[in-house]
Formats: C-alpha cells, structure tokens, sequence
C-alpha cells in the first residue's frame, strides 16, 4: 500500500500547489515536485501512511476507553473520517513544506517544518476528531442529565 499511497498524496499536493505556483514542475516517475527555488520529492514515508496508522491506533483507543457513551456501530463512522483527515493533513504539509522552500526559508523547510508538522497535524485531527465524536448525539445518543438535588412537590 506505501506506493499507490505516496502516488496518491504527490497527485493531491501537485493539485493543490500547481494553483499557488503556476510554474511549478513535476516529475512523476521521481515523485518530485519542483519550483524555481526548491523541490520535495515525495517518497514512501511521506505518504500518509504512518499517520493513518497512529490515527487508526488512536481510533481504536478512544473507542475502547469511550465504548460505553456510543451506540455502536454507528460510532464507527468516525475512523474512515478520522483516516480520511490525517491523510488529506499530510497533503496540506508537503504542500506547505514546498511553499516555506518556495519562499526560500529552506532551512525552516527541511529542519523545523519538516519533522514537526507531522505531530502537530496529528494532534490537531485526533483532538477534532475526539471533540466531534464527544458532542456529537448521533453517535453518543442523548446525554441524560439528572439535577444534582432533587426537590419534592
């Protein structure tokens, strides 16, 4: 699955950059993108791949610990849709790494962004996934509140 992926991912990031960067090149074969001032060659690792296996492990996690406030198995829509936004985060990385190079901040490219912005997109989905499926009543159902003193009539 490592190749079709990283097919995958350098298709949407050649999709998204080539309307910031008219100029932009591509080398299918190499699975590289090139501008004028910088170029990212989208390998096997960076396809996404690792993400949707921590998000997969993070998934199932949260559903295990979670599994008593859901209403199974309507709850797990959540996975593909939390597989499907770690994927489509890593595309907005490489894109956003090509760009930070673009502008050539190449050492912030390759030193700082490169190596961090995998966590940060990670910790963002699993936080916006772990939100939606805590409030949403579709898959949690009703939350019944009790007051905490009752009163007698």
């Amino acid at each position: 699955m490592w190749t079709p992926a990283a097919v995958l991912t350098f298709r949407l990031v050649e999709i998204l950059v080539h309307r910031l960067i008219p100029s932009l090149r591509t080398d299918g074969t190499a699975m590289s993108l090139m501008t004028d001032h910088f170029a990212v060659q989208v390998s096997e690792t960076c396809s996404g791949l690792e993400g949707v296996g921590l998000m997969l492990a993070f998934c199932t996690a949260w559903l295990w610990y979670f599994r008593r406030e859901y209403i199974f198995p309507r709850v797990l829509i959540i996975v593909p849709i939390a597989v499907l936004l770690i994927f489509l985060l890593n595309t907005v990385r490489i894109a956003a790494l090509l760009l930070i190079g673009d502008a050539r901040y190449e050492k912030m490219a390759t030193l700082g962004f490169h190596s961090q912005a995998g966590w940060i997109a990670f910790n963002l989905a699993a936080f916006g996934v772990a939100y939606a499926a805590k409030s949403s009543t579709w898959v949690r159902g009703a939350v019944i509140r009790f007051p905490a003193r009752l009163t007698r009539c």
